[in-house]
């Protein structure tokens, strides 16, 4: 609209009587005696026939200078709508398309980039580079998707999860804007600054840039064990920067509860899964099952727990443990995360606590306590040269009970539990 207003300017001439004049290119006026080249919008202060004084404006360098702002508007126009036919792709490959605008490593193409402004092109290598992460992030998560490993598969589902919801949703929300022209991203309701778009996305530079270095890292071990992979996300989600803090709970969150269901299907049913096995066939804990983050005693609580569910269901007792206590154990499971240290300390304690109740109860009996013991009497009176062998375990078992049981204060060993009286180890003198 500018080019052809000004084009009009230039070539218009006057539509009364005129007369050419010798001082410009133009015709003068003959119906006035002040005004002439009224077809370039300046005054000429000259006679009517413009031939005893010269214009004070010179037309032919005054037309000269307005064909040269009449090309660089028109560059600038071509410019501008370059820019408005370029947002809808630039929007594509935010969200992982390609595009002829940049080549394979994030740089613009030489065709386009010499139309665009230095600032304009910082801002589309910025935002290619973004892009570009992007991309390597999700066939980096389509390549682990296939992993055997039930953990990196929650941990890639988890992860698409949060860029669909998150990231991709901002680049439909930009787009929309765009569309409905909205003041708030459009300038003037016809032109989209692309320092706008560099705004709106720069809120995942720091997180793209994580999460590059976290895919880089999972595929570069074959094999991760459940452990040491809850304690690298869990570590990299104590950070100040609010979305990676974000981003990496949540994945670290999605390997707990993995990690979780395998834990209640070994002290709740006593079963231990084909892949990924937290314990062996003897029901020792395997290295690097356990994070960092499970105290030593709760280690030891579902090494307990585990192994006691599995012998009492392997030997087929006539009493199992009953479908109530798992329930209530799984539900006591599902409420806590192991991230929580001392919520899930206080779980595992309580879980330990009802299993080892039900086993007095109905597997180590009263009868067969008191039988055990008495085999144990008439092996130790008819062999006295094995009482001290006996006692000296004995003692050794008590004081450690005594120390990991106590709960109100594990440092303090009573006495009654620590020294047996002598009636019980045969009146015999230790040197």
């Amino acid at each position: 609209m500018i080019a052809r207003s000004l084009s009009s300017i230039v070539h218009r001439r006057c539509r009364c009587r005129c007369c050419r004049c010798r001082c410009c290119c133009h015709y003068c006026c003959r119906c006035c005696c002040h005004y002439c080249c009224r077809c370039c919008c300046h005054y000429c202060r000259c006679c009517c026939h413009c031939r005893r004084r010269r214009c004070v404006v010179d037309c032919s360098s005054l037309s000269s200078s307005l064909l040269s702002l009449l090309l660089s508007l028109s560059s600038l126009s071509l410019s501008l709508s370059s820019l408005s036919s370029m947002i809808p792709e630039l929007l594509l490959v935010l969200a992982g398309h390609k595009s002829s605008l940049f080549l394979d490593d994030a740089s613009l193409n030489p065709a386009f980039a010499s139309l665009l402004h230095p600032g304009e092109q910082h801002a589309l290598l910025s935002l290619a580079q973004m892009a570009s992460r992007y991309t390597h992030i999700t066939a980096a998560c389509t390549r682990l998707s296939h992993s055997p490993s039930r953990y990196i598969c929650a941990l890639c589902a988890s992860l698409r999860l949060i860029l669909a919801d998150e990231y991709h949703t901002l680049v439909l929300e930009t787009e929309a804007k765009v569309l409905r022209r909205d003041s708030t991203l459009v300038a003037t309701g016809a032109f989209v600054p692309l320092s706008s778009i560099r705004a709106l996305f720069s809120e995942w530079d720091a997180p793209f840039a994580a999460l590059v270095h976290l895919v880089d890292l999972l595929e570069a071990e074959k094999q991760w064990k459940p452990g040491p992979l809850i304690d690298l996300l869990l570590s990299r989600s104590q950070t100040g920067v609010r979305r990676i803090a974000s981003i990496f709970g949540h994945l670290s969150s999605a390997v707990q509860r993995v990690w979780r269901s395998q834990i209640a299907a070994f002290i709740v049913h006593g079963t231990i899964s084909s892949s990924d096995p937290l314990a062996s066939q003897d029901y020792a804990l395997e290295d690097g099952s356990i994070p960092s983050c499970i105290s030593l005693q709760s280690r030891d609580s579902i090494q307990y727990v585990g192994r006691a569910v599995a012998t009492v269901k392997a030997a087929k007792w006539q009493k199992q443990l009953p479908t109530t206590i798992a329930s209530d154990h799984t539900n006591m499971l599902e409420s806590v995360l192991p991230q929580n240290q001392h919520a899930f300390d206080r779980v595992i304690a309580q879980i330990r606590f009802n299993v080892s109740e039900w086993l007095w109860r109905n597997v180590l009996t009263r009868q067969d306590i008191e039988d055990a013991v008495d085999s144990l009497y008439v092996h130790m009176l008819y062999h006295s040269y094995c009482s001290c062998s006996y006692s000296r375990p004995l003692q050794g078992v008590t004081i450690s009970y005594s120390e990991t049981e106590n709960l109100v204060s594990p440092s303090f060993v009573r006495s009654r539990d620590s020294k047996l009286p002598a009636s019980q180890c045969g009146r015999v003198q230790y040197p």
